[in-house]
């Protein structure tokens, strides 16, 4: 088969593809999926899947594939380790493609996409890298080892130890560690540093399933009505552990015209909710949403608190003009770039202020794998002058008696608890609330992670 004669319908050449321009764009990885359409739908889902899980894969497929190569692999054309990851990740993470179906598939990808030479080293690389796995071990708990990748549920016991052992050669807590951190960052893929970072805040045993937590698929989770008619949609949900919510198993295309029945329908992950459910004893008469995003939060209060004004805002005009088009229906929410927040709100001041601010999205990496990959120091300080810039841009608005609901879906004290210190330390005020969720659970159990702290202004 020659992909060009089919490229924009062939799954393992649009996958390779998007790699490609992941890499181009590398170590500003895309957070969010790109659009992959335009085949039938099986062809679909299988690019999508080969791209998702090279993803969230990266660090792994880069170790294993480096240890067949003359030259590191981020040496090579873009292409060609698109070409590489692509094949690695399917030959390790995807047992129902036979392993041969895989090589050959690569190697013509590499020959037409590439060059002629370029399919010998594909096959090489990749024929070495099939004989690495064993048959994947099913509905078993996974342990870090040097000889065993976790999977979702299990794990792929490999011929030979191909990771770093998790263990040091030392009783020296440091290097005890720093052994695990490198374990995890290839057995996971999450970088070392964020892994360290999560051992010595939350413990060893929280940061290894937190790790875990990153390499499953997340589903499709909506916010519903508590009166919600179950047996009527049993074709397209299935209810959640946490009542009030629903994982979405339905057609895509029909997920909208579901949502539109009921304004308490979301999509919205059960950590998601957490923050604005904070403020239900609250009575609000006027709610400034800051950094609104797309809306799902300001559509959660405007339902959770039908009396209140609100007026929503974001720096992206795109995103805002999306909101617009979602909440035309409710007329009580406002919108206006921050820009024009002093003609709307005159001398009014708000009850409630919710900053849901940017953040390293370090609580939603199984939803956002590409995010982990832009993780360093550097990034994390630029995010808390960021966090910060807004605080001291959006607090004027608030009533010096009112309520500021701050918000990320990060897991990283600097970005939390000690912004949350920062605050109180400029403005007089006290937390009423506070709630750090760590992401756990796979299906029905699966929710993200997040933060959020309620704060009363005010001496």
């Amino acid at each position: 088969m020659n992909p060009l004669k089919s490229i924009e319908t062939n799954p393992r050449a649009v996958a390779t593809l998007k790699l490609a321009d992941v890499i181009e764009d590398w170590p500003d990885a895309a957070i969010m999926e790109p659009d992959i359409s335009g085949m039938p739908a099986r062809d679909v889902r299988l690019a999508r899947v080969i791209y998702r899980t090279t993803m969230q894969r990266w660090y792994t497929l880069v170790h294993l594939l480096d240890a067949h190569l003359k030259k590191p692999l981020w040496e090579m054309e873009p292409l060609m380790q698109a070409v590489l990851l692509g094949g690695a990740s399917q030959l390790l993470f995807m047992d129902r493609l036979p392993s041969h179906a895989v090589v050959d598939e690569s190697v013509d990808l590499a020959r037409t996409l590439i060059r002629p030479g370029a399919a010998g080293l594909a096959n090489a690389v990749l024929r070495k890298i099939s004989l690495l796995n064993d048959a994947p071990v099913k509905g078993k708990p996974w342990t870090p080892a040097a000889n065993r990748l976790p999977l979702e549920d299990g794990f792929v016991p490999l011929t030979c130890d191909a990771l770093p052992s998790p263990n040091a050669d030392s009783d020296d807590p440091v290097k005890q560690n720093q052994a695990l951190a490198y374990h995890l960052e290839v057995a996971t893929s999450h970088p070392r540093e964020l892994v360290l970072q999560w051992i010595e805040h939350y413990g060893a045993q929280k940061a290894i399933s937190i790790c875990r937590h990153g390499i499953v698929t997340p589903p499709v989770i909506l916010s519903v009505e508590p009166e919600l008619h179950w047996k009527k949609h049993d074709d397209l949900l299935e209810p959640h552990e946490k009542r009030g919510f629903a994982i979405w198993s339905g057609w895509h295309q029909d997920l909208h015209n579901f949502l539109k029945v009921n304004p308490a329908r979301r999509v919205q992950d059960p950590a998601s909710t957490a923050a604005v459910n904070a403020t239900a004893d609250l009575k609000p008469k006027l709610i400034l949403d800051y950094c609104a995003g797309r809306g799902t939060k300001t559509r959660q209060l405007a339902y959770l608190h039908p009396q209140a004004r609100i007026v929503a805002s974001d720096t992206s005009g795109q995103r805002l003009a999306d909101f617009a088009q979602i909440v035309r229906s409710t007329p009580q929410v406002s919108i206006a770039p921050p820009a024009q927040l002093p003609e709307l709100l005159g001398q009014e001041k708000v009850d409630l202020l919710l900053l849901d601010v940017p953040c390293s999205n370090s609580g939603v990496l199984a939803r956002r794998p590409g995010a982990k990959y832009r993780y360093s120091p550097a990034a994390i300080a630029s995010l808390v002058k960021l966090q910060r810039e807004i605080v001291e841009a959006s607090l004027p608005y608030l009533s010096p008696t009112g309520y500021l609901l701050y918000s990320t879906c990060s897991l990283e004290p600097e970005e939390n608890q000690q912004q949350v210190q920062w605050i109180l330390s400029r403005w007089p005020g006290q937390v009423v609330h506070e709630k750090q969720m760590l992401p756990v659970g796979q299906g029905k159990s699966y929710h993200d992670g997040s933060y959020h702290a309620l704060i009363k202004l005010g001496a």
